[in-house]
This record gives structure tokens, C-alpha cells and sequence, in this order.
């Protein structure tokens, strides 16, 4: 080496006495490239590549089919790597030096300045045998007048040795550097006139044989649940541009696969098998727990499910012919995957039959499918030696112990979580054990599967952890095959950006100077501003990968709850970052390059500052100074309180028919019971609503009670049509009964109590009249029938304001000019038929944004019959709940049902299938949720305009929500539904979660108003969530968690009118006065089918008709009161943000079901 050095030395000194700048930077060996294995260099002069901005040598491609023209045959079509590779080494050397390199044809004569690029005679006879060089592996050795760059002979995947030695020439010697894609400002290229190549022999390959990226194109999301794109800054990105393209900056990193192993990915996951496999012989399948087959799944302690793959490999390795076999099964292999469903949940412990049981006690869910891999194994070893088992441990990563495999198990995309908390000693030791236990059972290194775009996505802070990785992969390269890295949005590839460079490099080799690369970026890509953006960058590392946490971070939370966040960036190391961010920007501001480059690296700084400081507002509130109203009857009061948690909820029991009194009537009776009701009068004082005199209100809690019926055979239930006398139906005499009619039928009837009280209510033989003959039912006898309830609020008929503060979009009088809304009231008058005007001027209901989801739209008037909140309406007390929404899935036809899933085609992850977006178990008709308490998210506005209809109801306006919310009172700015600006900031405990009793067992408010938002949601509430597809981390509570027996209006979290959770939870839908078509809603009722009427927004999406129908879905629809996962903005009753319908940017498409969103329905009294 101390040599090679002097002879390096020399060169350069006789280069520069030529006048020739022999390198690039610190020569042949900088600080920030991964080391080679340097080998004895001849003695000559340097080779000449470029003089004084002219070409002095030429570039001789050995292989003929690397100079033919590139010729795309279709749209998208790129050309060969190695021909991009030799693109870049013309450009490159154009960039560095104005000179461009021409590519010749025919072999050079030996006094021609020239690089040889591939195997030849000429190579070889200067010593370099290509086929002795490992796969993906170069040698690059200079002679007199050569630079010779020669790749790996030894493997059938695009020549990735030669392009690999091309790429490290241009960084070692050329001096460039690819951070990220140069159209986004990430290429460096230093500038010279002349370059010359000293004496240089040496050799390098990849440590790690398996280097991809999941995904070459992105969202610019930052953070995977965002539903709207963050815009790049202007001069970034092509104007308009949604999505981040790094294909071509992949193979640019040395992103390659020569790992010896073909595993299936697509077609081996019983999923996607299982419908070929005869069900002929059962014995091959699961059993469920009530003793039938389960057809999706395979069961694998039985003989027969081994046989079916000994057949299926038969065909394939042996006698062939046709046949059903199992998926994964290739010339050389066969993967097995471990089972999961579509969104990765683990299925190993689905098959209830003895002796899965049996082994699940023994070993868990890794000793079952280990011991059917062991045996699979073992035969595949005796009757087909040289193939080779690859296991996928995708959903089951844990290695069954004291089990012994064969020698050719093969173990391939073990998912080993996220490489951004592997700083979290937990999470290292977890997935560190995994992998060597793997590694150990299976003989040699695993390749892994492993997460980048989280946590990267989960939040607006800057995420920077290159030194985890290197660590990483340093400390555990015996063990690893090499890594598919998973990511989908753009946070990873801009705001993480230095670790994903880091990444790259570390894939190639471990042993590398994380610091002096990151100093080596900040000085080549933001020049002027290299100091403040190196500080910069040390401090995102340090904060992120050396911050001590209250508590750790898990691998399935998905977000950075805003106590850690505080931890992890606290206001003085914000306000630190904020200062460095923005004298980097101004030093900058002279240099185009260097201003872009920086741009796009801290594309969502703002958004990260901006949430910080709303963390901080929270934080700051001060609940001292809210006056409490002063409480009236207990009757009234009991409004905002609950019942027993177990009994709270309306409940249907012992429903049977009987004869009616004439043909084609029948009685259907049943107990109706639940543990909290109301009715009570009050009187609202002149000074706290808006009529200005003393209010008499009147309110009620009541059930909306329906029926449905199947007849023998038949696929779905179908509406009972029940009598529209009220003397045909009977309850006792405390309670009362209004029916309800749409066109004219009784779709259902209102039963509540009789007179003023409060309490449980246990109503027996309530009993309604169902015309039967009008349903065409001759056999009502032999009908299944079933009843329903839904919990209301009776909302009186009288004015009210809508708009109250500051918040964004809030609706507002004509008059106003601009600051905080100006309240506006609906009263009688604006109500009627000649008012209803929408417009800038005053008595004219306006918004304060004429923008996005948040737009009041143009000026113009609602529809005469569109609900305005003025007149009487009932509205659930809660959201949909998981076990109302598996009774509508349950009673709906097949093909109804179908449809269902069918919108989820666009939804990746866990979201696929209804089960996975409702947590059912079981099939159709037989769903069961398994949170049947707890309020339904992920219904799309098909979802709920379908319910809606199946149940009678109608979707709210966004006034009536306002109206429900605050009731008659004078608007208070910025309030929540309970009244007030002060909301519970402290995490929950949550005791019971899922159950019938879940509730808060610590940090329950009682001062600031309690709600399941961003701040108070518990780590891990809902389970761990898959991120990267827009998946939303967390879940909705239970319906009416937070009233208690004893809870007052803010403790409860409810409205004026005792409705519960409004703010929070989940999203309720609504139709929007800022768009023509919600203007144009007339308040139709559904009638109890799945038709949804003509005047509500679309609801049209069929399965069947393909992904065109529905495009007008949800339009006229709009968005109100926040979800779990929103910041406290989102949940004030005038908030707008999302009260117009748009798209979601950067979804899989438009019709994606989204965590947020939940429904209530509503029905206009009668």
C-alpha cells in the first residue's frame, strides 16, 4: 500500500507538471466512499481523459450490443442499465468539463488515449480475468493509455458489474456524487477543464448480494396519512407535479439483486392459491371454531395439505402433467409463505382442528408452520435433491425453536419492522434475534424485508437515523443476505434524504464515515449555506437517534404522539433548527443550485414548524377562567350522562311474529331496553341564546326502532313496511311512539318516554304492525325477521347561529370582510322559502374561505326543502358502531355485499377486505366484529349514504351539525361541541379496550372537554397499523365512552343536546352547502333498501360496472368534528376544513375508504 501511495504521489506530481489536475477532491480514497481492495498499479504517466475543456480520450464499449441505440417498443420503457450507465459517463464528464467523450466502435489503437469498458482480449491480456471477478463485482486498472473497467462475467442480470464499475469511476475519480435524482437538485458535479487518471488497480463487490427499493415512484406525502399532497417549493418540482420519480436514482445507488434465490413474491401466498385448490377433500383445509372448513386457509398439521404439495412439486420437477398445485413453485424452488390475509395479518393460529391446537399451545404460531416446513423440507431434500425450500416469514418472523431444518431451507423476506427505531433497544434486540436465529436454523445469511418510510412518515419531524443503519448492517453482515427496503411516500426520499444516501452506501458496504458523508453533502449541495445545514443535519440526527423518551417508541404505533414529540423536538431545539433552517436559506439565496438542493431537502420544515407551535398552543390552554353554566333539572342534566357502559346502549330482545287482526298484517313484539334515557323542559336565559329572550326548549332521548325480514331462501333481508296508524302499535304507557314514513310507508317508528324523567328504560311486548301483504309475503310465518334500534336525539324546532371564531373556512355572515367569523343566525326567516341565500353580503349566509375543502363555494341559494337546522330533526346520539355496521353488512344481499369490498381494490394494506376494514371475523351473512362497542371508521360516503338508507335515515347538513352542537346558544369563539375552547390534552388510559365496558381509566377530564383526538389517544389504541398506505394509526373508542353516571356537558365530551362526539372519534359526514350538488339535497328519507335518493350526493360505485362508475360519488358531500387522529382545529364545531368534498391526494384512488371517517344519520322529526 505505502507503494501504491508513492506511486500515486508521483503521478500527480507529473500530471500537474503537465498541467493536468490528476483526481477529483482527495484523490482516489475520499473520506466519504466506501473503501476498495487496492492492488498493485503499473508505473506509466497518468491517462489523459480531458484537456483544457477537450476530449483527449475515447470510451471503446467492448460488448456491441452496449452501443446500440436505445429503442423504447412502449410508454415507460427505459433503456438498459449499463446504457444509462454509459449515458451518465458521458454526460458526467461533460458536466465536470465542458468536454464531451465520444463512444467508439472498433478497438483502439494501443497509442490512443482510451477507457475500455467490459471484457476483451485487450483486458485480458493486461491481466484481468473477468470470469474470476465475483458476481456484481469490477476491477478498474489503468495501464499506459488505458483505463481498463471491467465487471463480473459470472451472472445473467444486466451486466451490473460493469455498470457498478463505471459508477464508482465517476465518483473515485470523476468526483461526482448522487445524493438524490439531479432533477430534484441532488447531483453534485465538480467543475475543472482538465482531469487525468494516475496509475490505479483495484477490485470491488457488494456485501450484501440483495439491494433494493420496494417502489420507485411516491407521494409527496409527509406523513403517510396525510390526505392532502405537501406541495414542493416552486422551482423544485415540474410545476403541478404530485408524485416523486426515483427509478433511475436507484441503480445510481447500486441497487442490484445477485442473491442466488428466485422467491415468489406474487402467487404464493395462500391467498392468491387457494381458490384452485379442489375442495374435494377437506381434510386439506382449516377448521373454525365451530367445527366447519374454512376454505381460505390451508391447514398445515395435516398429512393431506403435505401431499398437495408433493403432488403439485411432482408435477412441476417430476412426470408433469396437469393438475392443481400450490403457488410459489419455480425450476429450482418452491416459497412458502407464511399464512396471512391480504393485509398481512398473521393466520397461523386460524386452524382450530386438535393438533394445530395442540402445536399453537406447545410453540405458538412459528412451530406450526415450522413444523409442516420442516417435513416439506425433508421430502423435498430426499426425492428432489439440489432444490431448494425458501420460507417467507413475512406475518410469523419468529423462529420456532428446538426444530432442525435441512440444508436447503432458504429464508427470504423476513419483515424485521423499521429501521428508523432500531435505536430503541427493544426493537434491536427483538429483530436482531429474529434474524440470527434465522440465519442460524437455515445455515446461511437472510434476507430481510424492512421499513424506511416509517417513521419517517409518521410525522412532520425531521427523522435522520444514518448511523443506526450503519451500525446495523456492520454488526450484523454474517448475518444478512441483503435487505428489500419498503417505503411508499416521499418523506423518506426528501426529509430523510441523508439517510437514505447513508443507506444506499451502507448496502454496499458497512464500513463507512456516516459523519464525513454527511459533511461531504452539506459542503458539495448547499455551498454557502454548508455550515448552517451541516448543524442543521448534526442536530436532526442527534435529536432523533440520542433522544432518551419517557417511554419508547414500538414498532406498529405509527405516530409520534405529541408528548414524545415534545421530547424529541422541544420548543428551544425548534426555535434552534427554525434558525439554522433559515440563515442556511438566506446564504443560499444568491445561488440557484444550492437553493434548490436545499429546498427540496426541507420541503416539510414548515409544516414540522408549524405543528410544533400547535402542540404548544394545546399545551399553553389554561382551563381557569371557563365559566361553568349553571346546571338546571336533573332531568336535563342527565342529557350529558350515561348509563352503566355494559346497558348504556339501546337493546332489541325476544322478537317474534304473530298473526294480525287482518290479512297481510302481522304483530312483530320484542323487548326493547336501554340504560340510559331522558326527557326534560328547560328554559335557556335571554343572555345565552340568540333569540334574546328567556327560551323554552324541550328535548328527549329516544330509539329509532326498524325491522327487516328474509324470506325462505332468499339472498338479503328486505324493509318491513310498517302501519302508518298509530293506533296499529303498542308500547307501554310510559313510553310514546311517532312513526316514520318515507313515500308514504312506515319505515320505522320513534319510541321515548312518555313524560318528563331520566334512567334506564325497560319497555317488554312492544309491538308493531307489519304489513306483510304490502311486502308481497304470503308465508310470514316461516319469514326471518329481524328488528333494529338506533339511539337518537330529538333537536327541537328554532334558530340558531352557525360560525363562532377563527376557524378555518367557519361560516359567517355576507357582511364580513375578514378575522373572526361573524356569527350568523338562522332563524325562521333566512330559513324559509324566499330567504336561504348564500352570499357576500349582509343577512346572507357566506364562508371566510372560497378555497379547497374548506370552500363556502360560489354565491347562490339552497334548495326550498334542503334541511337547514331550523326545523326539528332527530340525530343519533352516536357514530355508526363496528356491530351496527356488521348488522347492515350481514342483512345486505350478496351482490350488495360485494360491492362493498369492491371500492377497496384502491385501498392497499389491511384495508382490502371487508373484514379487514371493519375488524370482522367470520364470512357473510355471519360477520362478527370484534370491537362491536366501539364507533366504525373507514366508510366511505357509498358506505354511508347506504346505511343511511338502509336504515331510514338521511345524512345531516353541515347546519344541522352546527345546530346539534351548540344548540341555541350564542356562538363562543374557537368552541368545542361541549361549549367551550378548553380541551383534555393528557394521553388516556384505556381499560377494556374493545369491550362492552371499555372507558378511561386514567387522565379523564374535568376541566377541559374530553375527546379522542391526537393529544389524549393512547400508544397502541386500535393495535399496531401498518404503515406507508395511508393507513391511520389509532381507532376510535367506544360509542359514549366519556359520559358517565356522573359527567357533566364538558366532561362528557357532548353537545348542547347530549349528543356524544361530535368533536372527535371520528369524522362525521355531512352535506355541504359549498358545493352546488349539496345544495341541491331535499332532506329525501331512505327507504329502507340500499337505493339512496336522487337528491343526496351520488352513491353509485358498483363492483360490477367497473372503476369507472362512481366518479361522481361523494360529491356535495363534505366533512365535520375531527377524528382520533386530528389536531384540536379540526374538532370545533365551525371548523370548514374538510367540509366540502375533495379528492384525497396521494391515495391509491378516489373511492379509498379513510380511517378517519365514521356517520351518523339523522331523520327530520315528524
Amino acid at each position: 500500500m505505502e507503494r501504491l501511495m508513492q506511486r500515486l504521489i508521483a503521478s500527480a506530481a507529473l500530471a500537474a507538471a503537465i498541467g493536468v489536475p490528476a483526481l477529483a477532491g482527495d484523490g482516489p480514497r475520499p473520506r466519504d466512499l466506501t473503501p476498495v481492495a487496492w492492488l498493485d498499479a503499473p508505473e506509466h504517466p497518468p491517462v489523459e481523459i480531458v484537456r483544457d475543456g477537450q476530449a483527449r480520450a475515447v470510451v471503446y464499449v467492448a460488448d456491441p450490443k452496449g452501443r446500440e441505440p436505445f429503442a423504447p417498443k412502449r410508454r415507460g420503457d427505459r433503456p438498459p442499465m449499463f446504457k444509462q450507465m454509459l449515458d451518465q459517463l458521458v454526460e458526467t464528464v461533460r458536466l465536470a468539463t465542458g468536454a464531451t467523450l465520444e463512444v467508439i466502435g472498433e478497438p483502439p489503437d494501443a497509442d490512443r488515449l482510451a477507457m475500455v469498458i467490459g471484457d476483451c482480449e485487450e483486458t485480458r491480456k493486461a491481466g484481468i480475468d473477468a470470469t474470476q471477478i465475483p458476481v456484481e463485482g469490477f476491477v478498474v486498472k489503468t495501464a499506459t493509455n488505458r483505463v481498463y473497467l471491467v465487471g463480473s462475467t459470472q451472472e445473467a442480470r444486466g451486466n451490473a458489474g460493469i455498470v457498478w464499475a463505471v459508477a464508482d469511476f465517476l465518483e473515485r475519480f470523476v468526483g461526482v456524487r448522487w445524493y438524490w435524482p439531479a432533477q430534484y437538485g441532488g447531483r453534485s458535479v465538480p467543475r475543472r477543464a482538465s482531469f487525468a487518471i494516475p496509475p490505479a488497480h483495484y477490485r470491488d463487490q457488494p456485501v450484501f448480494a440483495h439491494r433494493t427499493m420496494y417502489q420507485d415512484w411516491y407521494w409527496l406525502q409527509a406523513r403517510s396519512f396525510d390526505e392532502q399532497l405537501l406541495p414542493m417549493p416552486q422551482g423544485v418540482l415540474p410545476e403541478g407535479a404530485q408524485t416523486l420519480w426515483m427509478g433511475d436514482h436507484f441503480w445510481l445507488m447500486r441497487q442490484g439483486n445477485s442473491w442466488p434465490y428466485e422467491a415468489v413474491q406474487h402467487g404464493a401466498r395462500v391467498y392468491e392459491f387457494i381458490g384452485q385448490v379442489p375442495k374435494t377433500n377437506e381434510a386439506l383445509f382449516a377448521v373454525r371454531e365451530d367445527g366447519s372448513r374454512n376454505f381460505e386457509l390451508l391447514c398445515y398439521s395435516a398429512p393431506e395439505t403435505l401431499a398437495f404439495y408433493f403432488d403439485g412439486l411432482e408435477r412441476a420437477w417430476g412426470k408433469g402433467g396437469p393438475g392443481p398445485r400450490p403457488g410459489g413453485i419455480t425450476r429450482n424452488s418452491v416459497t412458502v409463505w407464511s399464512p396471512m390475509d391480504v393485509g398481512t395479518r398473521s393466520l397461523g393460529a386460524a386452524c382450530h382442528c386438535p393438533a394445530c391446537r395442540a402445536t399453537l399451545a406447545k410453540g405458538g404460531e412459528e412451530l406450526v408452520i415450522g413444523m409442516f416446513l420442516k417435513r416439506l423440507c425433508e421430502e423435498v431434500k430426499r426425492r428432489w435433491p439440489g432444490k431448494t425450500v425458501i420460507y417467507i416469514p413475512w406475518a410469523i418472523p419468529g423462529c420456532p425453536e428446538g426444530l432442525e431444518f435441512p440444508d436447503n431451507l432458504v429464508v427470504g423476506s423476513l419483515n424485521l419492522d423499521l429501521m428508523g427505531l432500531m435505536h430503541q433497544p427493544h426493537v434491536r434486540a427483538l429483530d436482531e434475534g429474529r434474524l440470527r436465529a434465522w440465519s442460524t436454523k437455515s445455515g446461511r445469511p437472510v434476507h430481510i424485508w424492512i421499513d424506511f418510510a416509517s417513521p419517517s412518515d409518521w410525522t412532520y419531524g425531521p427523522v435522520q437515523f444514518p448511523h443506526v443503519v450503519q451500525d446495523f448492517y456492520s454488526k450484523n453482515r454474517r448475518s444478512l443476505a441483503g435487505t428489500s427496503v419498503l417505503s411508499y411516500g416521499g418523506a423518506c426520499f426528501i426529509t430523510a434524504a441523508p439517510t437514505y444516501y447513508v443507506w444506499n452506501r451502507v448496502l454496499w458496504n458497512p464500513d463507512l464515515d456516516v459523519d464525513a458523508v454527511l459533511d461531504e453533502m452539506c459542503r458539495r449541495l448547499f455551498g454557502s449555506g454548508a455550515a448552517s445545514a451541516g448543524e442543521l443535519l448534526r442536530l436532526q440526527c442527534e435529536r432523533w437517534e440520542g433522544t432518551s423518551l419517557s417511554r419508547p417508541l414500538h414498532v406498529g404505533e405509527n405516530r409520534i404522539p405529541p408528548k414524545l414529540f415534545r421530547e424529541i423536538w422541544p420548543p428551544d431545539v425548534v426555535a434552534r433548527m427554525k434558525a439554522l433552517r433559515d440563515k442556511a436559506l438566506a446564504e443560499v439565496a444568491n445561488d440557484p443550485d444550492a437553493r434548490k438542493s436545499f429546498l427540496y431537502w426541507t420541503w416539510a420544515f414548515d409544516a414540522f414548524a408549524e405543528y410544533a407551535g400547535k402542540i404548544e398552543t394545546v399545551m399553553a390552554q389554561d382551563a381557569a377562567g371557563v365559566q361553568e353554566r349553571p346546571q338546571t333539572s336533573a332531568d336535563a342534566e342527565a342529557r350529558f350522562k350515561g348509563g352503566a357502559a355494559e346497558v348504556n346502549h339501546v337493546r332489541i330482545a325476544n322478537v317474534r311474529r304473530m298473526d294480525g287482526p287482518a290479512a297481510g298484517q302481522s304483530d312483530v313484539q320484542f323487548d326493547l331496553s336501554w340504560g340510559h334515557t331522558w326527557r326534560a323542559n328547560w328554559t335557556e336565559p335571554a343572555t345565552t341564546n340568540v333569540t334574546g329572550t328567556d327560551l323554552p326548549v324541550e328535548s328527549w332521548s329516544a330509539a329509532w326502532v326498524f325491522a327487516k325480514f328474509r324470506r325462505p331462501g332468499g339472498d338479503g333481508y328486505s324493509p318491513a313496511t310498517l302501519s302508518a296508524d298509530r293506533a296499529h302499535h303498542t308500547v307501554p304507557g310510559v313510553a310514546a311512539l311517532d312513526f316514520g314514513l318515507t313515500n308514504g310507508k312506515g319505515v320505522g317508528v320513534f319510541i321515548y318516554r312518555a313524560g318528563v324523567g331520566h334512567g334506564p328504560l325497560d319497555l317488554k311486548g312492544v309491538k308493531l304492525r307489519w304489513l306483510h301483504g304490502a311486502d308481497g309475503g304470503t308465508e310470514p310465518d316461516k319469514a326471518d325477521l329481524k328488528v333494529f334500534a338506533l339511539e337518537m336525539v330529538y333537536v327541537p324546532r328554532g334558530a340558531f347561529m352557525v360560525g363562532s371564531g377563527t376557524e378555518t373556512g367557519s361560516l359567517t355572515d355576507g357582511s364580513w370582510k375578514g378575522g373572526p367569523a361573524v356569527p350568523f343566525l338562522l332563524d325562521e326567516r333566512w330559513s324559509g322559502t324566499a330567504g336561504r341565500r348564500i352570499g357576500k353580503a349582509p343577512g346572507c349566509l357566506w364562508g371566510t374561505s372560497d378555497e379547497g375543502a374548506a370552500s363556502i363555494g360560489p354565491e347562490g341559494t339552497l334548495s326550498d326543502a334542503f334541511p337547514t337546522g331550523h326545523e326539528a330533526f332527530y340525530c343519533m346520539r352516536y357514530e355508526v358502531t363496528r356491530g351496527q355496521f356488521a348488522d347492515f353488512l350481514n342483512t345486505i344481499s350478496s351482490d350488495a355485499y360485494a360491492s362493498t369490498t369492491g371500492g377497496d381494490r384502491d385501498h392497499a394494506g389491511g384495508h382490502y377486505t371487508a373484514a379487514g376494514r371493519y375488524g370482522l371475523s367470520g364470512v357473510w351473512p355471519n360477520l362478527r366484529p370484534a370491537k362491536p362497542h366501539q364507533a366504525c371508521n373507514l366508510l366511505s360516503w357509498w358506505d354511508a349514504a347506504k346505511f343511511a338508507a338502509w336504515a331510514g335515515l338521511r345524512p345531516m347538513t353541515e347546519l344541522e351539525y352546527e345546530k346539534a352542537g351548540r344548540g341555541p346558544l350564542k356562538p363562543v369563539p374557537n368552541e368545542f361541541v361541549w361549549g367551550t375552547a378548553c380541551i383534555a390534552k393528557e394521553e388516556y388510559t384505556v381499560a377494556n379496550e374493545g369491550k362492552a365496558d371499555e372507558r378511561i381509566a386514567a387522565n379523564y377530564s374535568t376541566m377541559g372537554g374530553n375527546a379522542n383526538y391526537d393529544f389524549t389517544m393512547p400508544a397502541f389504541f386500535g393495535g399496531a397499523t401498518r404503515g406507508g398506505v395511508s393507513a391511520v394509526p389509532g381507532s376510535p373508542m367506544r360509542a359514549g365512552i366519556f359520559a358517565t353516571p356522573d359527567s357533566d356537558r364538558v366532561a362528557a365530551g357532548a353537545s348542547y343536546w347530549g349528543i356524544l362526539e361530535l368533536s372527535g372519534n371520528v369524522r362525521e359526514q355531512v352535506v355541504t352547502v359549498g358545493h352546488p350538488k349539496g345544495r341541491a339535497f331535499a332532506g329525501t328519507h331512505g327507504a329502507g333498501t340500499l337505493d339512496v335518493p336522487e337528491d343526496w350526493p351520488e352513491a353509485k360505485y358498483s363492483a360490477g360496472a367497473g372503476r369507472e362508475s362512481g366518479k361522481e360519488d361523494a360529491i356535495g358531500s363534505g366533512l365535520r368534528g375531527g377524528f382520533f387522529g386530528d389536531m384540536p382545529s379540526g374538532l370545533r364545531v365551525s371548523d370548514r376544513s374538510r367540509a366540502t368534498y375533495s379528492p384525497r391526494a396521494g391515495s391509491f384512488g378516489v373511492r379509498s375508504r379513510q380511517d378517519q371517517n365514521g356517520f351518523r344519520g339523522v331523520r327530520t322529526a315528524p
